[in-house]
């Protein structure tokens, strides 16, 4: 894995700016860990650290997706999605 990066201005974990899954993957969890009971807060950190954050969304919004169900995000977010429930 890579470089030190900062996710916003308080904590800063070692994630990957590469695609393959051993530098995704990692990362993937730790911000399903971390932010398990805020499904905002762990898409929004996960975009801060930039890199290869695509590839760590789709973990994270399926575990956390399944874990708080399709409530946990915005209305603002599902507004304009074919279909969704």
């Amino acid at each position: 894995m890579a470089r030190l990066w900062e996710v916003g201005k308080t904590e800063s974990i070692k994630v990957g700016k590469a695609s393959p899954t051993e530098g995704t993957f990692p990362g993937s969890i730790y911000f399903i860990v971390k932010y398990q009971d805020d499904f905002m807060e762990a898409i929004k950190a996960n975009a801060m650290v930039g890199g290869d954050n695509a590839s760590r969304a789709v973990a994270i919004g399926m575990v956390l997706g399944a874990y708080h169900t399709v409530n946990a995000i915005p209305p603002n977010f599902r507004d304009n999605l074919n279909q969704c429930s």
